[in-house]
């Protein structure tokens, strides 16, 4: 498996970069990223202590919310959400965190 950093950035790179362009149905990254975010407001919604429910994410995940969000989750830890030193603690889940709270915060406007 994966055991330090640079390996796990480096395998999110290669997952990155396999996904970036547009796949055979034309797809494009930025249709996959708004799959990735339905993805992650679908976890938010299952939890018992959610900021909202929202009933259609579970329909919009696939094929490539969680293939994203497994993916990005590992720079994003490192680079943002619990950088080395900074002990924030947030770790891989801080996006899917990120994103709930995003999501909350734009709802209540």
């Amino acid at each position: 498996g994966l055991t330090t950093d640079e390996e796990k950035i480096a395998a999110a790179m290669v997952e990155y970069e396999a996904l970036k362009d547009a796949d055979e149905e034309g797809l494009d990254f930025a249709n996959k990223t708004s799959m990735w975010i339905a993805y992650e407001r679908n976890i938010e919604s299952q939890r018992e202590d959610r900021l909202f429910y929202d009933p259609l994410a579970k329909h919009f995940g696939q094929p490539y919310g969680k293939r994203l969000s497994d993916s990005m989750a590992f720079g994003l830890a490192l680079g943002v959400f619990d950088p080395p030193g900074a002990n924030i603690g947030l770790g891989l889940e801080g996006h899917v965190l990120y994103t709930a709270a995003r999501t909350k915060l734009i709802n209540d406007q």
